[in-house]
């Protein structure tokens, strides 16, 4: 199922790791050891997301029952990998998947993925982000 994603917050996360020092202004301030991690992903009420987002589709409790499931196989990839994603990208992308109040999973999932894409592309590419 398709999810609309918060392109703004998540846009401003991946910024925030091409560009280091530049954070924007609503992230947590940084780690003092880049590679610290926290143990424990945060703690999400998904129904009302799902529920904004079945509201849109055809089939109501199909489309909710999708969502939810959708949001419980992030979690649990979320559960399985959290502790290789940085501290920082944890905090950055953990406010901007709830940014505007209906957090989400599948948008902290995809938030951490391309903020750890970006951080490699920059170490293969340090002139191009200088």
């Amino acid at each position: 199922m398709k999810r609309i994603i918060n392109r703004a917050a998540l846009a401003a996360a991946l910024a925030a790791s091409l560009l280091g020092s530049a954070s924007p202004s609503w992230a947590a301030p940084r780690a003092a050891h880049q590679l610290a991690v926290s143990d424990a992903i945060p703690s999400f009420n998904v129904e009302p997301a799902c529920r904004g987002a079945a509201s849109a589709g055809d089939g109501l409790d199909v489309t909710l029952q999708r969502c939810l499931q959708d949001e419980q196989d992030a979690r649990k990839e979320l559960q399985s990998d959290w502790t290789t994603y940085p501290l920082q990208s944890q905090r950055e992308c953990a406010v901007a998947s709830s940014v505007g109040g209906d957090a989400s999973y599948v948008e902290l999932l995809e938030c951490l993925i391309m903020s750890r894409d970006a951080a490699e592309m920059k170490k293969q590419h340090p002139n191009d982000f200088q």
